[in-house]
């Protein structure tokens, strides 16, 4: 597991993609943070590898891939959220699942609504 580093590679000239950008990379290293002080599940140790992966190339991509690359985070969460472990023995109920649900959803929907008119975008 490692942190999210901003990179000034990573700028893209648009102000709001940029402001956007930083925010997802703040929502991640703020979970990363939780779950260094936090005894969690392995599921949710593979979780945020994933999406530390994702964010990666979305970055990587700048603006142009970014509608895919949030409708592959939004099936991420869709289809792994709530983890398996939830209510398991291998539970932890360190509560990080919702605050991962929480934080990336509305993430989400805020760069649904700042979208141009007439842009894709998986409901």
């Amino acid at each position: 597991m490692r942190r999210i580093r901003w990179k000034p590679k990573y700028l893209t000239g648009e102000l709001s993609a940029d402001e956007r950008n930083k925010s997802l990379v703040a929502i991640l290293n703020g979970l990363y943070e939780e779950l260094r002080a936090k005894e969690h599940c392995q599921d949710m140790e593979e979780l945020y590898g994933e999406l530390a992966q994702l964010t990666d190339k979305r970055l990587a991509s700048r603006e142009a891939a970014a509608a895919a690359a949030d409708d592959t985070v939004r099936n991420l969460l869709r289809t792994s959220l709530p983890l398996e472990a939830l209510g398991s023995p291998a539970c932890r109920e360190c509560d990080l699942c919702d605050v991962t649900e929480e934080q990336l959803t509305g993430w989400l929907r805020q760069n649904k609504e700042m979208r141009r008119p007439g842009e894709a975008v998986a409901a």
